[in-house]
């Protein structure tokens, strides 16, 4: 043979494996019949490679465990399962490609459509399996003509659950919704005119190489999907026109649910997506962690690096779909901008606006100009106040965030702001910028955070991210789901509190498609039954006598670790580290008398301990050693009773109350020198808790509860504000909360007495509010239970048997067996994320027992106390911490709160 016919036959060989291939790779690629029967408002349409071998390994770990717990993941694959119930069904779901698209079906209801390709000898073993329905009295078989299709309805006698079906060419499309099944009827009709239909369009656009499951979704009917769970939508309100649809794959792996793909933008010039913005952006690296706090419930975080172009698309947006206008650009904008909606314990989150800058003086001087602009035409100027350094300026408009950067940074009805390093922080109340800055002060930051920080770990930057965190936001969601659905995340909640993270991510290098990425992650190590709620020991350290006093938790300035402070009968005091070893030992005067606070009395970013012994104010160092010139002695006639750290504009310029058994005033400088007015101020009658100073518009006051029930304000020189003392004419037992509002009316003391009622008495003086509680018995005592950081509260009703714990409404919240006659001491800790913590200790019984919020006891057996708890929770680790001591013995107990 020669070479020329065997180089022929080479070149009819290599054609023919090309032209198969060829033909290999266009079968492929060619569009399953199905999508032209998917109905145009469908939510999601997801294709299934071999689904029985998909939902087989899902089944494999922990995450596709608990997504089948999930009810509505559930009724899938319990109609998957009923589809394979038969040998004849089983087969034609094996070695399948399927779709199943999703739809509402009621205010809170969806349901599924299958669309299943069926070779011709498939449809006759489909017949058959029809038939053995239709002889079985288990089951009744119905037929009926809609359109120009005979549709079958299947009835479980048992169930009354109905399966309804038609077949097509080369399909079997059921449901187990009757009316989706005419739906898809009504779009065959359709498409028997013209097949080149919505999603069939989207299908081409996505063609790729695949995986076993591909997700589509239709973003233009994100607002019906949203409207199943909630009616409330203002944090989404651009969910609907984000893109036009998505393509992505989903994938598991051990701790975490991917989606990645892409989402298409609209490419006709008239429908602009709300990403449109961030084309011919190049994304930047996130920066702002340091201003998130840990509390954030959900995070948004844009990144841009033309902000000028940025804007103007945004303002095409906005008038698009708004009709709003902007009333000006600001040049000091640099490249990102985050809102952090932050869990509370009000009703409402705080807000938080950070605007990243280039030009801090430029930003302060154009913010305060818009300031003075807003405030002509009001009868009062609007708020300023120093704290901790910082400036806080209000801005006289509602939702001026949102007039300017767009209107998605909205729930700003009243508009405050403050300048932190290069970031502008736009906050929607005084106080959630008191406390970012009380957070930025203790490092409970996402910054601070390895778990919060790996969340924005990717092989590019995005242009814009939601970050979810599902403990935080979870009273949010709950708050703004329907009735329905409260239900089931009351049913589910350790379930669906077991995917700790939703990440969104979107960033795009081509022109009207950008690269999506979704992500649930899921907790490494979920919290076993055997574990749950069930305390184990840490560390324990005896002292060299009896215990006197509670446990105080103070933190360490070398490595911000958590110590204890403790003293003995012996007026011993102790400082013991996180692994209970004692650092020192000292011997005072004689008992600690007040609280003791950590004050960075140097400047040099060291903590000393401020407290107050029977006569003397002192200070020591983290070594134990008097700080020079304490300690000082107070000329009290009396033991001290009380004491109060002020600093005033954040300069740690301190100022030292002291009150005694007799109510008498004491104010001291940071020098140890006493202050005019204060030597000693008379009160007349003995103080009932520690006074508080409250600033409002760089004005000073001094909350002062006697045990008498007179109620007083004072000014920085000991001076009574008109309107005050107030005799509440009644007695209480616990502290005063101060609502802090933006003037002396806005601002309330809240009080709850002995006798059940609830007081609110304004900053001039007038009681706005008094409400009874109920009694149960002529012998109830009320007391109000303030978590440590004042932030939230609720109250204590006791009589002869039983305590109820009540919520500010006076509501029933849980009730348990107590004895009244053993002065039992009540704590409440508000932990965020829904975990609420009630502590109940006998000091006869020498117990303590931990309830949650719903009365559920925490450990298997009470704690062994001889005086009140210290308790913290580790959020990074799950881990409640309570400290306790036993006689000479402190303890510290773990646990896993589920």
């Amino acid at each position: 043979m020669t070479r020329k016919y065997l180089l022929a036959i080479a070149g009819i060989v290599i054609v023919g494996i090309v032209g198969f291939g060829a033909y290999q790779w266009w079968l492929s690629r060619q569009l399953s019949p199905a999508w032209v029967a998917v109905p145009i408002h469908s939510l999601l349409v997801v294709e299934a490679d071999n689904p029985l071998n998909v939902v087989s390994d899902w089944k494999k770990n922990d995450i596709g465990q608990q997504i089948q717990s999930l009810p509505y993941f559930q009724t899938l694959l319990s109609r998957l399962n009923t589809l394979q119930k038969y040998p004849e069904s089983k087969n034609i779901l094996l070695k399948k490609k399927i779709l199943i698209s999703l739809h509402v079906t009621t205010r809170n209801e969806f349901d599924y459509v299958f669309y299943i390709p069926l070779s011709d000898r498939e449809k006759e073993s489909t017949q058959k399996l029809i038939q053995q329905f239709r002889s079985n009295t288990g089951f009744r078989t119905d037929t009926r003509t809609f359109g120009d299709y005979q549709i079958t309805d299947i009835t479980d006698q048992s169930s009354r659950q109905s399966f309804s079906f038609i077949f097509t060419d080369d399909l079997l499309i059921g449901s187990y919704t009757s009316f989706l099944v005419e739906d898809v009827i009504r779009k065959l009709n359709e498409g028997t005119v013209n097949r080149d239909t919505q999603w069939n369009n989207w299908n081409k656009v996505a063609l790729m190489s695949k995986g076993p499951l591909q997700v589509y979704a239709n973003l233009s009917v994100t607002p019906r999907f949203v409207q199943l769970f909630t009616n409330y939508s203002s944090d989404a309100g651009f969910l609907p026109t984000l893109g036009l649809f998505a393509n992505l794959e989903l994938t598991q792996d051990k701790n975490s649910i991917h989606l990645k793909g892409n989402t298409h933008l609209n490419p006709k010039s008239n429908q602009i997506n709300y990403l449109t913005m961030f084309q011919e952006q190049e994304a930047q690296p996130v920066s702002c962690l340091s201003m998130i706090p840990n509390q954030t419930a959900i995070l948004y975080h844009w990144t841009f690096s033309k902000p000028q172009l940025y804007f103007k698309k945004h303002y095409q947006y906005d008038s698009l779909y708004h009709s709003i206008s902007r009333p000006r650009y600001f040049s000091w904008v640099a490249n990102e901008m985050a809102l952090a909606i932050v869990e509370t314990t009000g009703s409402q989150p705080d807000r938080l606006l950070c605007v990243r800058t280039n030009d801090v003086s430029n930003a302060a001087k154009q913010l305060r100009e818009v300031a003075i602009q807003y405030d002509e035409g009001n009868e009062k100027s609007s708020y300023q106040e120093k704290y901790k350094g910082a400036a806080i300026h209000q801005i006289y408009k509602p939702e001026f965030p949102s007039s300017v950067f767009g209107n998605e940074v909205n729930g700003f009805s009243q508009c405050f702001y403050i300048i932190i390093n290069q970031y502008v922080v736009f906050g929607n109340s005084v106080q959630s910028l008191k406390n970012l800055l009380d957070i930025r002060e203790t490092g409970d930051v996402w910054s601070q955070s390895a778990i919060k920080r790996n969340l924005f770990k990717s092989e590019h930057s995005a242009h814009f991210t939601i970050q979810i965190d599902v403990s935080h936001a979870w009273s949010l969601f709950y708050q703004k789901a329907a009735p329905h659905w409260q239900q089931i995340m009351q049913q589910y909640s350790s379930s669906l509190k077991d995917f700790e993270h939703l990440t969104m991510g979107f960033y795009s290098e081509q022109s009207n498609t950008f690269e999506t990425e979704i992500t649930a992650h899921y907790r490494s190590k979920p919290i076993a039954s055997s574990v749950a709620n069930t305390f184990f020991v840490s560390w324990k350290t005896k002292a060299d006598t009896l215990l006197r006093m509670s446990p105080i938790l103070v933190r360490s300035h070398i490595n911000h670790s958590r110590e204890v402070i403790l003293q003995d009968a012996a007026n011993r005091m102790y400082l013991v580290n996180q692994s209970g070893q004692i650092l020192w030992r000292k011997w005072m005067d004689s008992p600690i008398q007040s609280e003791i606070y950590q004050i960075d009395y140097l400047k040099n970013n060291k903590l000393q301990y401020l407290f107050t012994t029977n006569h003397q104010l002192h200070i020591l160092d983290r070594n134990g050693s008097p700080v020079a010139p304490f300690p000082i002695k107070i000329p009290a006639t009396t033991n001290l009773h009380t004491l109060s750290m002020v600093d005033y504009d954040g300069n740690k310029e301190y100022r030292f109350l002291v009150s005694d058994m007799l109510g008498n005033l004491y104010m001291y400088d940071k020098a140890g020198a006493i202050l005019e007015g204060w030597n000693p101020l008379h009160t007349g009658y003995r103080l009932e808790c520690t006074p508080q100073h409250v600033r409002i518009q760089d004005k000073d006051y001094f909350v002062i509860l006697q045990a008498n029930g007179k109620l007083t304000l004072l000014n920085r020189r000991g001076q009574v504000y008109p309107g005050f003392p107030v005799d509440l004419k009644a007695r209480t037992e616990s502290r005063f909360l101060v609502e802090t509002g933006l003037s002396p009316e806005q601002t309330h003391i809240v009080i709850v007495t002995k006798e059940g009622e609830i007081i609110y008495t304004d900053f001039t003086g007038k009681i706005t509010t008094r409400k009874q509680l109920y009694h149960t018995s002529g012998n109830n005592v009320f007391r109000m239970c303030l978590e440590p950081k004042h932030k939230d509260w609720v109250i204590a009703r006791l009589e002869n048997r039983t305590i109820a714990i009540l919520d500010k409404e006076g509501q029933s919240l849980f009730e348990t067996a107590a004895n009244l006659s053993d002065n039992n001491e009540i704590q409440y800790y508000n932990f965020g994320a829904g975990l609420r913590i009630v502590a109940i200790t006998n000091p006869v019984a020498k117990s303590t027992t931990l309830y949650t919020i719903t009365g559920s006891v925490i450990g298997k057996t009470p704690i062994h106390s001889s005086s009140p708890i210290a308790a913290v929770y580790v959020d990074a680790y799950d881990k409640l911490l309570v400290y306790h001591t036993i006689d000479r013995q402190i303890e510290v107990l773990s646990a896993k709160i589920k």
